[in-house]
């Protein structure tokens, strides 16, 4: 595994006029139409888990979401009018995201955020996995094997997740930090070079990102996610407010052409 540093927190909302990028901040009155597409499927609206502008700009006031009911929610960004390409050069995907409940025993509790379809039908793939008394990230590669990322999921705080996909390598690498409600980073982990099923790529599978709640019985499980960023190649410089500067050959990769 390569080593990663995080320099400074990374401020996702800058213009959305920059090429080959998407941003959804689930602001009200927000243009997205950009995506390609009509919407999330059915995300829940609620307040922010970020700062919220009385103390800085970050969160805004509202995130999107859901609990168990509904399960899922996704956004197709295949048909996008930007010019984003998730079929012959790399991309990455970015968000915050919480969890505020993953209640009853947890035996049947999932949530996960993948590009593709549930399953092993898409490229990056990332959970929450009870073990004992704590909760950990996980990431899975083509062959249905769950890495720990190295770092634990704590209730009630925010994450900063990264997926950077290679369609044409086909691999894919997660860096997952745990920040404050302003951005700033208390500790990271991250996983280099994760395998991707050539199949999603030839089936036109990716370019759909989606979360998935899932709980029976007792179990219920909710989650907010705030600030989703999707561009070409890997996170670039935003014009205003702080950066992720991200060191060494992991995600900080040219972008590649077959």
């Amino acid at each position: 595994m390569r080593t990663i540093t995080l320099l400074l927190p990374l401020l996702l909302v800058w213009t959305t006029a920059s090429a080959q990028s998407l941003t959804q901040t689930f602001e009200p009155g927000e243009d997205t139409t950009d995506w390609g597409n009509a919407g999330f499927s059915s995300p829940l609206t609620s307040p922010t888990f970020l700062d919220e502008p009385i103390s800085s700009p970050f969160g805004g006031t509202t995130a999107g979401g859901g609990e168990t009911i509904p399960q899922n929610y996704t956004r197709q960004f295949r048909n996008n009018t930007v010019g984003l390409d998730v079929e012959d050069d790399a991309y990455t995907i970015a968000l915050y995201v919480q969890l505020d409940l993953f209640s009853g025993d947890g035996s049947s509790a999932q949530f996960q955020i993948f590009d593709g379809s549930f399953g092993n039908n898409n490229t990056a793939n990332i959970r929450i996995e009870q073990a004992a008394s704590t909760f950990q990230w996980q990431a899975r590669n083509a062959s249905n094997v769950w890495q720990d990322v190295g770092i634990t999921m704590e209730f009630g705080e925010a994450y900063y997740v990264q997926m950077f996909i290679d369609p044409v390598g086909l691999t894919y690498d997660v860096l997952i930090a745990n920040v404050n409600p302003n951005g700033s980073v208390v500790s990271s982990a991250s996983l280099n070079d994760l395998t991707i099923s050539g199949q999603v790529i030839t089936n036109d599978a990716n370019g759909t990102l989606s979360f998935f709640n899932f709980a029976s019985g007792t179990d219920n499980v909710g989650t907010r996610v705030d600030n989703i960023t999707i561009v070409q190649g890997v996170i670039p410089e935003p014009a205003t407010g702080s950066l992720l500067l991200l060191t060494g050959l992991g995600l900080l990769r040219r972008r590649r052409r077959p």
